[in-house]
């Protein structure tokens, strides 16, 4: 599962380029109000709790490998911290090769 940095980036397609779909089922998560997410923009109810709540939905009963950048990785620390069996493992880079800003 990728988990993107800043508040209004989103997961863009392109960050699946960095595993191979063949190996791995790869979960790119919009953050609340975040690029597919809707309603775009939308800042109410968002906290990390409730983040690490919609990660939890997400899981769908199996384990993850965890990755994330730049805020992205604090989310994936506060998911860990939460739900730890949950996770198999994670890479937590400060930013995302490619990433420009």
């Amino acid at each position: 599962m990728y988990l993107h940095g800043c508040r209004g980036e989103g997961a863009p397609l392109g960050k699946r380029q960095f595993w191979d779909p063949d190996h791995y089922r790869i979960v790119l998560f919009d953050r609340r109000g975040a690029l597919r997410s809707t309603p775009l923009g939308e800042l109410r109810n968002n906290t990390t709790q409730a983040l690490v709540g919609d990660l939890e939905k997400l899981r769908e009963h199996q384990s993850r490998l965890i990755t994330g950048g730049s805020w992205g990785t604090t989310l994936a620390l506060a998911y860990g911290e939460t739900h730890p069996q949950r996770c198999l493992g994670f890479t937590l880079p400060g930013r995302i090769h490619g990433h420009r800003r």
